[in-house]
């Protein structure tokens, strides 16, 4: 539901062009990000725990106008949380690769919706992970890019049931900060 009227919000921001000023720059990004990212059992909807985590995300930005731009990014995330089923496996790592759309609202703020793959494994140790379960994600966004290139935005994520075998299947849901630099 949130998607939707996100989505319609973004078109009827669309057809105001004169509202819509933007100036997105092209180029890789660089970003640091926080999560605070809840995963739980799909089938159940228990939550195993709320956990901070941390990584890193990379983009290329296409500029599609002067008021739209698209993203391609990559990234993943570290976090600690205890696996209820596997109790000597205390990190996790999760991974989203996707598309956005951002419309640029003056000349350096921006609304993105995103959608892609996410991946989530548990870890007990460097040798010892669980298999590496594979999902739909989307979210939406809204951030700060002035033209010195520096960004600043906050997004919503969430997955899709990602599949194990020797695990309840999963989903990953929260919120991540992301600060980084864009090169023009």
């Amino acid at each position: 539901m949130r998607s939707k009227t996100l989505l319609m919000l973004l078109f009827v921001l669309s057809l105001l062009p004169n509202w819509l000023q933007a100036e997105p720059i092209q180029g890789f990004g660089l970003h640091l990000s926080v999560g605070d990212l809840q995963i739980s059992d799909s089938s159940t909807e228990q939550n195993y725990v709320k956990s901070y985590s941390y990584g890193g995300i990379v983009d290329y930005q296409w500029t599609a106008s002067n008021y739209f731009s698209v993203r391609l990014f990559g990234g993943e995330h570290i976090g600690s949380a205890q696996q209820p089923n596997k109790p000597d496996y205390n990190y996790f790592k999760t991974g989203l690769f996707g598309l956005e759309s951002r419309v640029w609202i003056g000349s350096s703020w921006f609304l993105g919706v995103h959608a892609g793959q996410a991946y989530l494994t548990w870890i007990e140790s460097m040798e010892s992970y669980t298999e590496i379960a594979w999902a739909n994600q989307s979210g939406y966004g809204v951030g700060f890019e002035p033209h010195d290139g520096w960004t600043f935005a906050i997004y919503t994520q969430k997955t899709g049931a990602m599949e194990f075998e020797d695990l309840p299947d999963q989903e990953v849901e929260g919120i991540r900060l992301e600060a980084g630099y864009r090169w023009k």
